[in-house]
């Protein structure tokens, strides 16, 4: 079974690390202790997920037709969404992808099952800082094209690569996309720090803390901080 980062879960499910545990109010999840301080809410209007791959991404998932949460702590970056589909807006590509793979044969129906199915349901992910390697951003470059940020974490199942990129609502200097990637760089650099790393390692976070360089916007291309040395590989799966 396909780890992609996203899931439709409920209150009830059993505390599971690959996921965040829906909160008790809509688009939010549980606290953990580790999460420490919040940025202000945000919105996503698109999420894709891919395998990231040594000749390109390959696309597993695709949401839309929808307004995702988007929380980021010291700790992670989490999205929640309990509208998560309107008759129509989770694209699955290829099989063996969990639990979303259940919600995406159902996209079909009217408006008012799909209502009936995501009740006490929620569409939630995060990427915890352990295993983030790197987060960058794009500007738009139409008009019809919002600001992106993208994720990119090591699958914590298997030794290979996930990304998950987020279509944003922003506005302003406080919540402009290199903004956000930069304070996503700094916290997971910080969150890294903490552990047991390897001088390489540190090599590569110690600046993103002192001083972190913002980064020039490519019109076609994310600009992005790396977390990790390269030639870096994941740790043995654990899960």
């Amino acid at each position: 079974m396909a780890f992609v980062i996203l899931a439709v879960r409920d209150g009830e499910a059993p505390d599971d690390p690959l996921y965040p545990t829906p909160g008790e109010v809509a688009d939010d999840v549980d606290v953990l202790p580790d999460d420490g301080n919040w940025l202000d809410p945000l919105k996503a209007v698109e999420l894709n997920v891919s395998e990231l791959r040594s000749d390109g991404p390959k696309q597993l998932l695709r949401v839309n037709k929808m307004k995702a949460a988007v929380h980021i702590s010291e700790h992670r970056v989490v999205v929640a969404c309990s509208k998560y589909e309107k008759g129509g807006g989770i694209f699955v590509f290829g099989g063996g992808v969990g639990s979303l793979l259940i919600e995406a044969a159902a996209n079909g129906v009217s408006k008012v099952n799909a209502a009936r199915r995501r009740r006490g349901k929620m569409l939630v992910g995060h990427v915890p800082y352990a295993q983030l390697m790197s987060v960058g951003f794009r500007p738009p470059s139409g008009v019809m094209q919002r600001d992106q940020l993208r994720l990119s974490m090591y699958d914590p199942t298997e030794s290979n690569f996930r990304g998950l990129t987020l279509d944003m609502v922003l506005s302003g200097n406080s919540q402009s996309a290199s903004f956000l990637a930069q304070q996503i760089a700094c916290w997971a650099a910080s969150a890294k720090l903490r552990e047991g790393i390897s001088d390489a390692e540190r090599a590569v976070l110690q600046p993103l803390v002192e001083e972190p360089e913002p980064l020039v916007p490519q019109a076609k291309a994310f600009s992005a901080y790396s977390l990790v040395p390269d030639g870096f590989k994941p740790k043995q799966a654990t899960a």
